[in-house]
């Protein structure tokens, strides 16, 4: 499918180590400019994406899991809130079982479980915009201008506690005002 001349680039690569369940990726996405290849008895598919190619098996395993833990950083100005994520994520990807499923770890416009809007299930968590202060019911400690959220996805609540708890002892303590911590219980896969 490839232009012969093409050098395709291996930028990303997605492979399946969960047995069980298997849910078919989606290979038809591409217009039929994607390629599969038989390597081992399993299939795997080359995918032309901008940026070079990407690398994807064929099908996954699934497995029950826990999806949505919470951790907020809340600072006093952005810049001190951000060192302070960016610590904090840092030891939370040591722990083994969990992933941090945003780039870089960090989200900056936290969700709650919850939205105004029937056909959504989360929305914007608005008690801790520090621009909403005055206008919503603010949970936010006075001083706190900045909040940036770390959510966590694990294979089990032990795995999202073990982050949680390594985000907590890593160093944050001296340089933002207070940690919060929450962990939805929304079974989901990961």
């Amino acid at each position: 499918m490839y232009h012969e001349h093409a050098q395709p680039r291996l930028v990303s690569t997605a492979f399946q180590h969960l047995t069980g369940l298997n849910r078919r990726a989606a290979a038809l996405f591409w217009d039929g400019y994607q390629s599969s290849k038989l390597i081992g008895g399993r299939r795997y598919w080359r995918i032309p994406v901008m940026e070079g190619e990407f690398l994807i098996e064929d099908k996954f395993g699934m497995q029950r899991s826990v999806g949505g833990g919470n951790f907020l950083v809340l600072g006093e100005n952005p810049d001190v809130t951000l060192e302070a994520t960016e610590r904090a994520v840092e030891a939370m990807k040591q722990v083994r079982g969990a992933i941090l499923p945003f780039p870089g770890g960090i989200v900056r416009s936290g969700s709650k479980v919850v939205s105004r809007y029937k056909f959504l299930i989360a929305s914007t968590n608005d008690a801790y915009c520090p621009t909403l202060q005055g206008i919503v019911q603010s949970a936010l400690p006075s001083g706190v201008n900045s909040v940036l959220e770390i959510v966590i996805d694990g294979l089990d609540e032990r795995s999202v506690s073990g982050v949680h708890a390594c985000g907590s002892s890593s160093g944050l303590h001296s340089c933002i005002r207070r940690i919060r911590l929450a962990l939805w219980r929304q079974p989901g896969a990961v």
